[in-house]
């Protein structure tokens, strides 16, 4: 078979070893559920990017996925017993966490002998995720974007395939793989008004015409802010669930500038050089005059800022930063999905 197209910069491999024929790993990746499936990809984008073991906080992925700590626990257990990955539960020795240690993670390098795999454009991906946690998105539509993605690469890459249903309900694991697929036409559109694709659908087949994808941060500075945008909702997101968990955690100062940082990012502010240079000199345990003072004049043009008894809070357009103790409350304000 035919090596695919690589038109990007930034990919990891998704294989059809564990998406097409009647394999016990194939029938098992297939009973996944979408979750699941996601996760096991986002493990794959990251094992393909570095190469090596790594760690990872469960809050990453449940923020990044939406899902809660007991569905990514179940998630981990079934790409174990299916031998996708093999990983160290993460621990708290002396009061400390350490992160879950991700040992390896099958198919996450390419190998130069085996059967077919498609590079899946990785900012692509993450265009999808952030569309899924906005709700354009479900899980089950993002499973059937990435399989489609995989059978464009296998069909030539080229602008125009065809799809028959029952083998998209294969790769996909799903009964309603068709009207994800139709969700995802309609639901999204690029800047210019184009969709994803343009979809036909027959008695046995969909035919896909108009087929489109991202191009690259490294070649556009739009995408390139929106990659920074996506990547700071998702800490934000996962700091927001560490706080619930431990609403009295202190916060240590580099996780401080991260949250700064990273929610200006996500609601498109800039931060001026004065302020970075101030917030990078604030210590765990209390906050210089001169932070307060570069960031008070910060929020007085952004947004607002309130003192409530002993602890200064930062209020940036209905997302407030509790200094003392890590709270966030977005009020269900996103940032773009962009094209």
């Amino acid at each position: 078979m035919s090596k695919p197209t690589i038109p990007f910069k930034s990919w990891f491999p998704v294989f059809a070893e564990y998406l097409e024929g009647t394999s016990d790993l194939a029938v098992g990746f297939r009973e996944l559920s979408p979750t699941t499936k996601l996760y096991y990809w986002l493990l794959v984008s990251e094992a393909n990017a570095r190469q090596s073991t790594f760690y990872r906080a469960d809050a990453y992925f449940r923020a990044a996925l939406g899902v809660s700590q007991s569905t990514l626990t179940r998630a981990r257990r079934s790409l174990s017993a299916l031998g996708l990955i093999q990983y160290k539960p993460g621990s708290r020795p002396h009061g400390k966490p350490i992160a879950t240690t991700y040992l390896d993670v099958s198919f996450g390098v390419v190998l130069e002998e085996g059967t077919f795999w498609a590079p899946m454009h990785r900012y692509s991906f993450e265009v999808i995720l952030a569309s899924m946690r906005d709700k354009r998105f479900s899980s089950a539509d993002a499973i059937t974007y990435i399989c489609l993605w995989f059978w464009w690469q296998k069909s030539g890459g080229k602008a125009e395939f065809f799809i028959t249903k029952s083998q998209l309900m294969q790769i996909t694991g799903l009964s309603d793989a068709v009207l994800s697929a139709k969700r995802l036409r309609d639901a999204f559109s690029f800047e210019n008004g184009e969709r994803l694709y343009e979809c036909r659908e027959d008695y046995r087949k969909l035919t896909i015409t108009k087929w489109s994808w991202f191009i690259d941060p490294t070649e556009n500075e739009r995408n390139a802010k929106n990659a920074e945008r996506y990547r700071a909702d998702i800490e934000v997101r996962a700091m927001n669930l560490r706080a619930v968990r431990t609403p009295q955690m202190r916060l240590s100062s580099q996780a401080f500038i991260r949250a700064m940082l990273a929610t200006a990012t996500t609601y498109g502010l800039s931060v001026p050089e004065d302020t970075r240079t101030a917030l990078q000199r604030v210590e765990s345990a209390h906050r210089t005059p001169g932070t307060l003072v570069a960031w008070n004049k910060f929020c007085a043009e952004h947004g607002g800022q309130e003192q409530v008894g002993r602890t200064w809070r930062p209020v940036i357009r209905g997302s407030e930063i509790e200094v003392r103790h890590v709270r966030m409350f977005l009020n269900n304000t996103h940032p773009p999905a962009g094209g």
